[in-house]
């Protein structure tokens, strides 16, 4: 920032023109107004955004993009990615880099756009492409400038207006219009946004137009909600759109639905000896679910996952047959093939569009789209619904943890699609408890053994340490991953306790050779061993935007040190209690003979909280790093 602004203090004299020499725009830092450098790391200098939706099966996409890249921050703010296939082209891409004083340094040359199969990530092969371009520069403050021109024959995405990308932006000029020929139905939603797109029309089109000037960059604040919860937004959809050669309508879910199930029709024959090897494993089998968690097991013993996108392989799955005779699929395909041995087996199930990822995105529930990413296997059952990973070759039958957890999502067939909700986990599901026995050794060290159970969401750190970690690796994890001084793992084991939520037995034997601290006749033990809160926020009076908190766990620990003989108790953890509405906390130490028993329970509460309750959370964890820290003193008898 010092830097900018000696530039705007040498250089402010000198510019008056909004044309630098050779009638090139001005894109000088000089003119970004002051306010929009503020918390910013970059500059939207001008967006203008058109998208042009002649049929139902074609539409135009054009973009003029130009950004003042402040600091290294911002660097992918300079890049632009261009993805296309059979059914879309990039028709036209040029850019120019300038300086500081936006003075033109070079223009894009076409050898310098790459030109790239979508692979990578975990896709085996792909029809997709892409055309990518940065300039790679690094003498800040610089500025970018990208023009380009799509068509597609896919309606149904279609671009949406998203002017802030990332907290850390600012605006100074953003227009995204829509246009749409009469007779075409168009769905929008707006979100984060209250002023009406202004809306022109002529005889064959009407056209909706947004506008954003001199916007400040959205700042970054811990725990504040993800910028797509409170930047302006605009989605749309059709009445009717087109995917390859299948027809869809987005006026409501159940039509959404419908469009999928006719995707997905046809795919699920089996070949006979799958049909076969079905009824060997679940004819003598006494339940569906039985029966489901059976087919499950073969699923993940016989396939693996393998993304594969050709055609419309993003949204329409391989054959079951693909499956079985390559042993490999992947979100679509595992399902679709899942759903098939179930329906094999006389068992209803059902595939189900969903959001994967660790956070708890919302879904827009009053405005059907397409905005989901992965696939899994539902198998209603009495009173509960069975989710099945198909990806995983680990997971149990019915977790859905983090990454599909707590989601809506889509349950699609022939008579149409219907939200539900996956496993909802909170506090009473998401546990930890561990208990400790440890020995204080005359010098200060400290053996121990403990025992954790992991159970909901809580256990998937240590399932995935479990079964994606070899002996090696999960011995080098548990080294570098305990918040202890210096220690060694004498022994360990993982054990799955197979609940129904996912449940984790983790045993520890560790050896510390400093651990409780002797001076003189004193003797000073911290008895919570291996949980302490290490978390601090600081004060802010000028808090902006709200709190989005979300764990929601309980944890539970037993601690019991017995120290060595002649030890007697001089002060100790008195009983601690917190209540707040971000969660409450509970601790306590007791000594009987020399045995000292360190009692804790912490409890998060997920939920949104306001902006003037930042401090008060603050408050909260500078409370349980202190009283995570409070020691026993014992002294020695004469």
């Amino acid at each position: 920032m010092k830097n900018i602004l000696l530039i705007l203090a040498v250089f402010i004299g000198s510019v008056s023109s909004v044309l630098a020499g050779g009638g090139e725009p001005n894109y000088s830092i000089v003119n970004i107004p002051k306010e929009l450098l503020k918390n910013a790391s970059a500059v939207i200098r001008l967006e203008e955004e058109a998208v042009v939706v002649s049929s139902y099966n074609r539409y135009k996409h054009s973009m003029k993009r130009v950004v003042t890249i402040l600091n290294e921050a911002a660097d992918d703010e300079a890049a632009v990615w261009l993805s296309y296939s059979k059914s879309g082209s990039v028709d036209h891409l040029e850019g120019a880099l300038y300086d500081a004083l936006g003075n033109k340094i070079r223009s894009l040359k076409k050898s310098e756009i790459e030109d790239r199969a979508s692979s990578g990530g975990g896709v085996m092969y792909s029809d997709s492409r892409y055309k990518h371009h940065n300039f790679h520069y690094k003498v800040y403050p610089y500025t970018v400038e990208y023009e380009y021109e799509q068509t597609s024959d896919v309606t149904m995405i279609l671009p949406h207006w998203n002017p802030y990308t990332n907290k850390g932006i600012s605006i100074e000029r953003n227009k995204y219009s829509i246009t749409v020929d009469k007779d075409i139905v168009l769905y929008r939603k707006q979100l984060n946004w209250k002023q009406e797109p202004q809306r022109t029309e002529n005889s064959k089109q009407v056209t909706y137009t947004w506008q954003l000037n001199n916007q400040p960059a959205f700042i970054k604040e811990y725990y504040s909600p993800a910028i797509e919860e409170i930047a302006p937004v605009a989605f749309f959809t059709l009445g009717k759109f087109n995917f390859g050669s299948f027809d869809g309508s987005f006026s409501s879910w159940e039509s959404f639905g419908v469009f999928m199930s006719t995707m997905w029709e046809g795919l699920d024959v089996l070949p006979e000896e799958i049909k076969k090897q079905v009824h060997l494993i679940t004819d003598g089998l006494p339940s569906d679910e039985a029966k489901s968690r059976a087919l499950y097991s073969f699923l993940q013993k016989n396939t693996h996952y393998v993304f594969v996108k050709l055609g419309i392989g993003g949204w329409r799955p391989h054959p079951a047959s693909y499956v079985v005779s390559n042993g490999y699929g992947d979100c679509k395909a595992l399902t679709n093939y899942m759903v098939a041995l179930l329906k094999e087996a006389g068992v209803k199930a059902y595939p189900a569009l969903v959001v994967g990822n660790y956070d708890e995105r919302k879904q827009l529930l009053d405005f059907p789209n397409p905005y989901f990413n992965h696939v899994i296997c539902a198998v209603p059952l009495k009173g509960d619904t069975l989710w099945l990973e198909c990806t995983s070759q680990t997971d149990p039958a019915g977790y859905n943890g983090y990454f599909t957890g707590n989601k809506h999502a889509l349950l699609f067939a022939a008579g149409g699609g219907k939200l539900v909700t996956t496993t909802f986990y909170d506090k009473q599901v998401n546990q930890q408890y561990r208990n400790i026995d440890a020995v204080v050794g005359a010098e200060g060290g400290l053996e121990l053994t403990s025992v954790t159970r992991y159970t909901g969401q809580t256990a998937g750190r240590p399932q995935y340490v479990m079964t994606n970690k070899s002996k090696e690796d999960q011995l080098k994890y548990l080294k570098e991953n305990l918040d202890l001084p210096s220690y060694d793992v004498v022994d360990y084991s993982y054990v799955d306790e197979q609940q129904k939520n996912l449940s984790i037995r983790e045993q520890l034997r560790l050896k510390l050779v400093h651990y409780a601290q002797l001076t003189g006749k004193r003797l000073f033990v911290t008895p919570n061993i291996m949980n302490k809160w290490d978390q601090k926020l600081i004060a802010d009076t000028a808090r902006k935007y709200g709190l989005e908190l979300d764990d929601d766990i309980t944890e539970t620990d037993t601690v019991k040190i017995t120290v060595p003989s002649g030890y007697q108790l001089e002060a100790t953890v008195k009983p601690t209690v917190v209540s707040t509405p971000f969660g409450a906390y509970k601790a306590e130490a007791t000594m009987a003979g020399n045995v000292i028993t360190y009692t804790r329970r912490l409890t998060l509460n997920r939920g949104r909280f306001e902006a003037k309750q930042y401090n008060e959370l603050a408050a909260f964890y500078e409370q349980l790093y202190k009283y995570d820290r409070a020691r026993v003193v014992l002294v020695k008898s004469d």
